[in-house]
């Protein structure tokens, strides 16, 4: 694999979640983005809380996402499941965000791709957030997702391995 300039942007925080859905739709979009970078591009993984909404995605500084990728994308379901997103020749089975999509929607969430402030594709998962998310609150054991806090800048890391 070529190597990636990598950064993370989280905010401090909580989201009830299923961990496994989480890490699955977290792990296609970062497929995605290996797959459509070269040596030396940006991949940036990022989560954060938008007042009610709780928001993880990917972006990168590959080629992006034409405009029909980015409509499909953001477009309501359609009537055929398994018609793929987006199919070209480094897509493989061009299934990926499909499935990542049908999680999300089934769950009240959607998906929305864009053009990535590093100039590549920008997809991302939008989801409402419970209005109790604090593990104090809980009275049975539930999985919680934690959002660490952004990293000390007195850590000695440079702001592009953040």
């Amino acid at each position: 694999m070529a190597p990636r300039e990598w950064q993370v942007e989280a905010h401090a925080g909580w989201q009830k979640a299923n961990g496994d859905r989480v890490r699955a739709c977290i792990d296609t979009l970062v497929e995605n983005a290996l797959r459509y970078t070269t040596s030396g591009d940006v991949v940036r993984v990022f989560a954060r809380l938008e007042g009610e909404t709780f928001v993880f995605g990917v972006a990168d500084s590959g080629p992006g996402l034409n405009q029909t990728q980015q409509d499909a994308i953001n477009a309501p379901l359609p009537d055929s499941q398994d018609v793929p997103l987006i199919s070209d020749p480094r897509s493989q089975t061009g299934l990926g965000l499909s499935l990542v999509r049908d999680a999300v929607e089934s769950r009240g969430g959607r998906l929305v791709a864009g053009r990535a402030r590093e100039g590549g594709a920008e997809v991302y998962v939008v989801c409402l957030r419970y209005p109790s998310a604090s593990p104090s609150r809980l009275r049975r054991p539930t999985v919680w997702a934690p959002l660490p806090s952004p990293l000390d800048p007195s850590d000695g890391l440079s702001p592009a391995t953040r």
